[in-house]
């Protein structure tokens, strides 16, 4: 077997771990789920299973990072049908919302991450998973900004982390929300509220 097949391989095998640790974390809880679950789970040997992932935490941390990195590229997919840099901003938003809804009730990311966070963690995956988010938002206020739809101003990198700081601060009240929004309001209700103080226009917000 040459050398591009067994790669192949090896990264077919690594995927169909992490998708059945995928399933059996989301079934069973990140606590509840041993080592010998997740390997039968994936049908592989122990051997074939440590080749990949050193320790259960690793493999959880790897599902994280799978579905973080699956989730943004969705949401940039959408952004990127706009062609100015605010109506991308809007559309990430309100792509944003739903694909972490999907997420947590699919996968249970959020318990997931919360799980494996518990027990101490410095990865970026976990602690910092705003990070990609804050560059992504300033790279499009800036372009935002050289387009004439944000104030000149406005520092793109701490209007950014205002976004996005807000956007967390609002999941972290609406979590017992009685209507269930994820912020307590609408998309375009965050949309607006933000946009009106970093003085963004977006003609697709209205």
């Amino acid at each position: 077997m040459n050398r591009v097949a067994t790669t192949e391989k090896g990264g077919e095998t690594r995927r169909r771990i992490i998708d059945a640790a995928r399933t059996a974390f989301g079934e069973r809880g990140y606590g509840a789920t041993s080592m010998n679950d997740l390997i039968a789970a994936a049908g592989v040997t122990k051997g074939g299973f440590y080749f990949h992932f050193a320790s259960k935490r690793e493999l959880a941390v790897e599902v994280i990072r799978a579905d973080q990195e699956r989730m943004r590229a969705e949401v940039l997919a959408v952004a990127g049908e706009h062609e100015r840099a605010s109506d991308q901003l809007v559309a990430m938003v309100r792509a944003l919302i739903p694909a972490i809804e999907t997420q947590k009730g699919v996968v249970g990311l959020e318990q997931l991450c919360a799980e494996v966070r518990s027990g101490g963690s410095d990865d970026p995956v976990l602690v910092g998973p705003h990070v990609a988010w804050i560059a992504t938002t300033a790279e499009l206020l800036e372009r935002a900004q050289a387009q004439g739809d944000l104030a000149p101003d406005v520092d793109p990198q701490l209007g950014a982390r205002f976004a996005v700081g807000a956007f967390m601060g609002l999941e972290g009240l609406a979590a017992d929300d009685p209507k269930g929004q994820r912020l307590g309001m609408s998309a375009d209700e965050y949309l607006r509220f933000v946009g009106g103080a970093l003085g963004l226009h977006a003609p697709t917000l209205g």
